[in-house]
């Protein structure tokens, strides 16, 4: 709140309405009901005018009332016009829709219809990150909060919280919004002397926007923000790298860390706009291809965030009864007729294992196994992701990062197996179970 702006804006309030600062005296103090006391002077509009002093917080409400406009409007030094962020944010990307010549236009033209949706999330997500500081300070106009607002439960719809453990996928509501808010200005309240930087990452650890709002005339739904910690999602993205290398740079430091500890996971299979199964295969050269794309953007490998391998024994005997209890044990019920417990016969359904040659002979190898004195099967070796990047502090963030580590993976990309960059960058170290 500055006073010239709002000393600026009541004088023009009272030129909109044809009046000298004696007419306007003599007016509102009538309004206000205290002209029989002498009223307002001359001198006390002269010096809100300037911007020497504001009017206290009844005379701002009364003034407010005079003018038929709201207190906010007279603090924020301008007129309120009710602002169509839908138009604002969707306008042209549905114009260019209602034009597009056929479905996979978005996907094909570089520049086209893809590129203007990755316009607008990155316009709407940083629109999000400036907000959310100045809402946690109390900095925020009521205009932008209105903005934010709409960001919230009309663009991105969802948020991703974490709850007794565990994370969750919420909508935002208009109750939901208001306590996250709260929060929001709570947490800023115990981080004061912080950087936007830290207040955003300590903000998404308890409140991340998920997806923002699906696209009228496609049935692609770019959740970005959810996934962007899900290689290439979809396949319009794959075809269309400039556009999503424009996206991955705009996202916040931590993201692009997620990203590159992600970069080996490429999906297999994907949905096209008509849900049917496209497989993809990505080779050594995609894969190094987008490890490289990340780096360049800024991702940096992160400790607290790489992969661990967990090794694992399995039983054989418990093997042999759970292979046993899915293809050969009979199907018992409780038959309430009868009141008691029957078999029923085996009608496999194409839903239903089979106990093929092969599962019938790797049956009766286990039991071999078993008759030769073996107790345990090999180890079983699964690659586990570590820590989320919403579960470690900010500092832990920070020191994790290896800028020397990413550096030289950046350079011997080019000879490095899959294998090699997976084992030496990517995996941590060999947990057992």
């Amino acid at each position: 709140m500055d006073k010239k702006t709002v000393g600026k804006f009541l004088r023009e309030l009272r030129k909109e309405k044809n009046l000298t600062q004696a007419a306007f005296a003599e007016k509102f103090s009538a309004f206000c009901g205290i002209e029989a006391s002498g009223g307002f002077s001359c001198a006390a509009i002269s010096k809100w005018e300037r911007g020497e002093s504001l009017p206290n917080i009844q005379n701002l409400i009364d003034i407010a009332k005079f003018y038929e406009i709201t207190v906010d409007e007279i603090l924020e030094g301008c007129h309120y016009a009710p602002i169509d962020y839908n138009q604002l944010y969707l306008g042209e990307y549905y114009r260019k829709t209602k034009n597009r010549s056929g479905p996979f236009d978005f996907v094909q033209e570089t520049g086209g219809l893809l590129a203007d949706l990755i316009e607008i999330q990155i316009y709407a997500e940083n629109r999000y990150r400036t907000l959310l500081p100045e809402l946690g300070h109390n900095a925020i106009s009521r205009i932008d909060e209105e903005e934010f607002d709409f960001l919230c439960i009309s663009f991105f719809k969802q948020y991703s919280v974490i709850e007794n453990g565990e994370q969750k996928i919420k909508p935002f509501t208009s109750d939901a919004l208001k306590n996250i808010k709260l929060d929001v200005k709570k947490i800023t309240n115990s981080l004061s002397a912080c950087s936007d930087e830290e207040l955003l990452f300590e903000i998404n650890r308890r409140y991340c926007v998920c997806n923002c709002m699906p696209m009228e005339g496609t049935a692609v739904n770019m959740r970005f923000a959810n996934n962007r910690c899900d290689p290439i999602e979809y396949v319009a993205l794959f075809h269309s790298q400039q556009a999503y290398y424009k996206f991955v740079d705009s996202l916040l430091p931590w993201d692009k860390d997620v990203l590159l500890a992600e970069a080996l996971r490429y999906n297999e299979y994907l949905k096209d706009i008509y849900e049917e199964e496209i497989t993809l295969y990505y080779g050594e050269d995609d894969v190094k291809g987008f490890i490289k794309m990340l780096i360049e953007c800024g991702a940096t490998i992160n400790h607290t965030i790489r992969y661990t391998i967990q090794r694992e024994t399995i039983n054989i005997a418990e093997e042999l009864a759970r292979l046993y209890a899915m293809f050969y044990a009979p199907t018992v019920v409780y038959d309430t007729a009868k009141k008691q417990f029957a078999e029923l016969d085996y009608y496999p359904t194409p839903d239903t294992p089979v106990a093929t040659p092969s599962l019938k002979k790797e049956y009766e190898d286990l039991e071999q196994r078993l008759l030769d004195g073996e107790n345990e099967l090999e180890y079983q070796y699964t690659i586990l992701r570590g820590k989320s990047i919403y579960e470690i502090t900010y500092q832990e963030y920070l020191q994790g990062r290896d800028e020397k580590l990413t550096h030289e993976l950046y350079e011997n990309l080019q000879v490095l197996d899959i294998n090699r960059i997976k084992s030496e960058y990517f995996v941590e170290s060999e947990v057992i179970k």
